[in-house]
């Protein structure tokens, strides 16, 4: 295996230099060929510029011989042929000084050339203006322009000259280079052809024999893929019944591998595996939590007191257990969790205890009210009985009729305390006791819309904005109607009076959560603080002067004694929320 690696190796070493010197090659090849086409661009383009400037002079020379013909014989046949030239030189200066545009050394003399010949034939034009008009030109005035007009036409053969010889000079450079890139070219292309051949020899006699070995490779790799695939199936049958195992369990579980910095330090953690049940708690399919770490989810886990107890698992192998608040769609649910490290990670185990401590909290709502209810009577009966000595005594001093004015004011004052007291006690006595109700089956949206009716003219008289928002698909819950009703329109009631007048929010919503039918009242009025939120079903608690402190401990006994879970969130200045949870 070895040897038929580093025959491999050697072979493929020597393909891609034989690849890579054919490339060289081709590419050298290649840019001869091409600067062959340059040069015979160049030289073209050299002979296109001497001929436009031969063409100048010839132009500049027939429109001499054209004005010398008219001069003599005056005849305006010889001023065509004048006219006609001078439009050809100026064409064939227009085209010299395009051609020699791209030429920084010749643009100096195409300009010089350019005002000579333009000049040059400004005099010829002068001179046939002359001679058209009769003009009077004395013999040595003519004598002078002939001489400054035959130096102007030397001066341009000159110019001419200059321009000319560079072009023949390139033409000579490039006509010698490109006769040898024409010998190159076809060297190249034969060394080329030839070292692609020997390349294409010397693979073939290798491919020829790897062909033999491959088929020996391909033999032993159908050996080597049935029992990689009689593993894989016993992997995966294990992986089933892993899984089955881990589905059967009603906790969630899931599985995370710990991701470390350079430091070594976790920084995050990618989960690796999950059951049913953490997919229900969490309400997350595992495909979807299988491609993201906890901190892609939720960046602000990091600082999570639970982030931080799964690092001090994996990092000490120490197990943890709390229990937590979890909150997914405005829904929190309590979760017991624990984890334990599973090499470089840990697996959590999470179960929801919600519905047991909504059950362990009725329980002790209800023990709460029997404790407070014999206090209650307790008290009621202490209380009563001095207070109907009270009055009786009121009711005989009444009687006698014998009391002075100024005495009847204090006998009312007495009597109307009195009967503030027995209100009192009354009161304390009926939101204390437990309630015996027969509870059937009935419909939570038309009991929320009977205890608005009875608070909406109140909300209109406040100017506060209502709304409602109830699924018409809830089920039936068992409850007594009429006391359920009375309940609801104390929270009502509760908000109405938390409320500004004129600003006031209030909103009533309705829905289904985990099996559970759930109800959701809303204010924005002034909240409460953590303490009086811990304090507000307690009797005699109010937030407001004047109130009795009775109307959400009757609401809470109510809603107990229909085996509902009551909370409160509230903040100072932004309102509260009373959110019911109904056994469906």
């Amino acid at each position: 295996m070895r040897t038929e690696y580093g025959s491999y190796t050697l072979a493929k070493w020597l393909a891609a230099v034989a690849v890579l010197g054919l490339v060289l090659l081709l590419i050298i090849t290649y840019r001869s060929m091409f600067g062959h086409a340059h040069q015979s661009q160049v030289i073209v383009h050299s002979y296109r510029t001497i001929a436009e400037l031969d063409a100048v002079i010839s132009a500049v020379k027939d429109a001499e011989t054209g004005t010398r013909g008219y001069l003599l014989t005056n005849d305006a046949s010889y001023v065509a042929s004048y006219d006609s030239a001078v439009a050809s030189a100026q064409e064939h200066l227009a085209r010299s000084q395009e051609l020699l545009s791209g030429d920084a050394g010749s643009g100096d003399e195409i300009h010089r050339m350019q005002v000579q010949a333009t000049r040059r034939l400004g005099m010829l034009a002068m001179r046939v203006h002359e001679q058209r008009t009769g003009a009077e030109v004395p013999e040595h005035v003519r004598s002078q322009k002939f001489l400054a007009g035959k130096l102007l036409m030397d001066s341009l053969r000159v110019t001419h000259a200059e321009l000319v010889g560079r072009q023949r000079r390139i033409l000579v450079e490039e006509e010698a280079e490109g006769q040898e890139l024409a010998r190159a070219g076809p060297q190249l292309l034969a060394v080329f052809a030839g070292s692609a051949l020997a390349c294409i020899a010397t693979l073939l006699v290798w491919a020829l024999n790897s062909a033999q070995r491959a088929q020996k490779a391909a033999r032993l790799a159908q050996d080597t893929a049935a029992d990689l695939a009689q593993q894989v199936h016993e992997r995966e049958e294990a992986e089933r019944s892993w899984k089955r195992v881990l589905d059967s369990s009603p906790s969630g579980i899931m599985a995370f591998d710990a991701i470390r910095n350079k430091e070594g330090d976790i920084v995050d953690f990618q989960c690796t595996r999950m059951n049913e049940a953490a997919e229900a708690i969490i309400r997350r399919r595992s495909e979807e939590m299988l491609q993201h770490t906890i901190l892609e989810m939720r960046p602000e886990n990091v600082r999570s007191p639970l982030f931080k107890e799964y690092i001090y698992v994996v990092e000490t192998g120490e197990p943890f257990r709390t229990e937590t608040e979890y909150t997914r769609d405005g829904l929190t649910s309590t979760l017991a969790v624990s984890a334990v490290r599973l090499q470089d990670g840990l697996v959590v185990t999470f179960t929801d205890i919600t519905e047991s401590k909504r059950q362990a909290a009725l329980a002790q709502e209800g023990e709460r009210l029997s404790v407070t209810g014999r206090f209650a009577r307790l008290v009621g009966h202490e209380v009563r009985n001095p207070l109907t000595n009270i009055q009786l005594a009121l009711d005989q001093l009444e009687s006698e009729g014998q009391q002075l004015p100024e005495q009847q004011i204090y006998l009312d004052i007495l009597r109307r305390n009195a009967m503030r007291i027995g209100q009192l006690i009354t009161e304390m006595l009926h939101s204390s006791r437990p309630l015996e109700m027969q509870l059937l089956p009935g419909d939570v949206n038309e009991v929320l819309a009977e205890a608005f009716s009875r608070v909406q003219d109140r909300c209109e008289l406040l100017g506060t904005k209502s709304t409602m928002d109830l699924d018409p698909t809830l089920g039936k819950v068992p409850m007594d109607k009429e006391t359920l009703t009375i309940a609801f329109t104390n929270l009502l009631v509760n908000a109405l009076e938390a409320m500004e007048e004129g600003k006031g929010e209030l909103t009533i919503r309705s829905g289904h959560v985990k099996g559970l039918v759930q109800v959701i009242i809303e204010d924005n009025g002034r909240g409460m603080s953590a303490k009086d939120r811990d304090r507000i079903f307690q009797p005699f608690f109010s937030g407001r002067s004047g109130g009795m402190g009775l109307g959400l401990t009757e609401a809470r006994n109510i809603f107990s004694a229909h085996g509902a879970m009551l909370s409160v969130e509230s903040e100072e200045g932004k309102g509260t929320s009373f959110r019911l949870l109904f056994p469906a």
